[in-house]
């Protein structure tokens, strides 16, 4: 008997990055409308054990779950528009601005749980979310994918140019 692994090519499908990311950034904003929709009723009872667990407290960290592909498959579709003698510096760039915005958004969520209460906190993931969906909307309009022939294409001119294949 013998055991046959699927190729990648033949095991995942290939999914426009487009809809990949407009999928997994408008699941989290459900997860997060739906997580806090849920606490509006949480008595702030205390937690002895993973059973006494409200609902949201097991909901909102599958979150991360939609947001992880997101940062890979933009950096990917960005170098993939860029010319390869390119690539280095603009994988700098790119680094220095994820520190800059971890770093940032850490202290921004400091005080926005400072200033409001923990449900409005969250909340203010919301439109920062959809500012991201609109912003790949628009870099969907600006990736240039070179063809087999050499020419660059867009995803609007041709579905298949700009493809990220799931592994």
């Amino acid at each position: 008997m013998t055991l046959r692994f699927p190729t990648p090519d033949s095991a995942f499908p290939l999914v426009s990055w487009r809809v990949l990311l407009s999928v997994c950034l408008t699941s989290a904003v459900l997860v997060i409308a739906t997580s806090l929709s849920l606490t509006r009723d949480f008595d702030g009872a205390a937690v002895a054990s993973w059973a006494d667990l409200p609902v949201p407290a097991l909901l909102l960290p599958s979150v991360g779950l939609f947001l992880a592909p997101v940062y890979p498959a933009l950096i990917s579709v960005v170098l993939s528009a860029l010319p390869k003698e390119k690539h280095a510096s603009m994988t700098g760039l790119l680094t220095m601005f994820s520190a800059l915005g971890g770093s940032t958004g850490s202290i921004i969520t400091g005080f926005a749980f400072a200033a409001f209460d923990g449900r409005i906190a969250f909340h203010l993931a919301i439109p920062a979310l959809l500012a991201i969906l609109w912003l790949v909307q628009i870099l969907r309009s600006l990736t240039r994918v070179p063809t087999d022939t050499g020419e660059p294409t867009t995803e609007a001119d041709d579905p298949a140019a700009a493809r990220v294949q799931l592994i």
